[in-house]
């Protein structure tokens, strides 16, 4: 095989669709994405192997590069990487335009780690979260969830630059979005019908197309959230919201090993904002209360939540876990593994039932009760509770005991009877 066709061979098999397609449109729409990022979006696709296979091919075709900073090395889409999203087809034009057009964050990357030290850890954190969406097969693509933060006026803006650019008249949202397509398609000489010969990537795509039973948590980008109409919104340290039906939604923060210096008024603008857009999927459940949207911070590991706990203990301040009631009355807290404790909430309620039926807990009008004391569920760990728990048992994760036991608990770790639930 000569080099041109092996060159032709691989530009026939990427597909924007497939495993390769959808990681780039995460790099799109978070700006970079670090070793920990990838890790967590190839964690099953047969592990080591699929992934140095996929990033190989993805940089020796010039899509992805590796930005190296003293501190911080992250990979981000160069400009044919760019392209190449944008070319994929129209779904892609709609979902990723507003992700890399302007001077948005996510289209001026790679950035300096020692200079923009904020942009780029917050553009890193993203990363993680939308790799995490993706294996728990949670709709991030803008065409694959209702808008109900009313995105659709800033993609049509975006698109509508991009024809002004080339000379074209404004049309209808999907018209243009084939014209910037096809336009990209051309310019890099990539054949239209290239892109139909793929595969769905079975942890995304066929569970999106109805193959699957659909999930009830949808995620929302912050890009997505803000909106020129509250100005306020952009000093949110919001990264998303996760709207999880019959559950409540979540605007998610990334804390990592560190306190979040926010300002209370930009993040109760926030929560007003996302409950006003969610007042219709949790109708007759909060009657329009924005106090129903909780707060959800993720964190490296739960010794940041005791440390925290004890700050406030020693100041006497009951702030940072609440991180101010005046914004969330009730906030919760996971790390990045423990995520689909919330985002499958089917998940959760299983398996609390398995851990009444093997320990034997009587609910006494809603109190748990195990060997005469009182009984929690802490593996949502959750503010309201920590502040509700004077003595008694936890049924909690490995990696969360510690924090219990601190606070004066007797945890039983359930790592056994959660992995007995999953592989059900």
């Amino acid at each position: 095989m000569t080099d041109t066709e092996k060159r032709t061979r691989r530009k026939r098999t990427m597909s924007m669709i497939g495993t390769k397609g959808y990681f780039l449109k995460i790099i799109a729409m978070s700006g970079a994405i670090d070793l920990e990022g990838i890790r967590i979006f190839y964690q099953t696709h047969n592990g080591r192997r699929v992934k140095d296979k996929n990033m190989k091919i993805l940089r020796e075709n010039g899509y992805i590069q590796k930005a190296v900073f003293r501190r911080k090395s992250y990979y981000h889409l160069t400009q044919k990487g760019k392209d190449i999203v944008l070319a994929g087809e129209v779904k892609n034009t709609l979902d990723c335009s507003e992700y890399l057009t302007g001077n948005v964050v996510t289209n001026i990357m790679p950035l300096s780690y020692k200079d923009n030290k904020d942009k780029v850890q917050r553009c890193i954190y993203q990363g993680r979260i939308l790799a995490e969406m993706y294996q728990g097969r949670i709709p991030i693509f803008w065409t694959d969830k209702e808008d109900i933060f009313k995105n659709e006026k800033k993609v049509r803006y975006v698109l509508e630059q991009r024809m002004e650019e080339a000379g074209s008249k404004k049309d209808t949202l999907m018209n243009m979005a084939e014209y910037v397509s096809a336009a990209k398609r051309s310019e890099l000489g990539l054949d239209d019908d290239a892109w139909e010969r793929h595969e769905y990537d079975k942890r995304y795509g066929l569970y999106l197309y109805g193959r699957e039973e659909k999930s009830l948590a949808t995620y929302y980008p912050v890009m997505e959230i803000k909106n020129h109409k509250n100005p306020a919104l952009k000093q949110s340290r919001a990264l998303g919201c996760l709207v999880v039906k019959k559950n409540a939604p979540y605007a998610i923060y990334y804390m990592d090993d560190k306190l979040i210096r926010w300002k209370p008024k930009a993040e109760a603008d926030m929560r007003k904002w996302v409950g006003n857009a969610c007042e219709k999927i949790f109708k007759g459940r909060y009657q329009g209360d924005s106090e129903f949207v909780r707060g959800l911070f993720i964190v490296k590991n739960y010794e940041v939540v005791y440390r925290m706990i004890m700050e406030e203990e020693q100041s006497r301040i009951r702030r940072n876990i609440t991180l101010d009631n005046r914004v969330y009355t009730q906030n919760h807290y996971t790390t990045l593994e423990d995520m689909e404790f919330y985002y499958n909430p089917e998940l959760s309620v299983k398996i609390i039932d398995e851990i009444v039926k093997r320990y034997g807990i009587e609910n006494r009008n809603g109190r748990f009760i195990y060997n005469g004391m009182r009984a929690w569920f802490g593996f949502r760990v959750s503010s309201l509770d920590i502040e509700q728990m004077k003595s008694g048992y936890v049924f909690c994760m490995r990696s969360q005991a510690k924090l219990y036991e601190g606070l004066g608990m007797y945890p039983i770790e359930i790592n056994d009877i959660v992995a007995a639930v999953r592989n059900a």
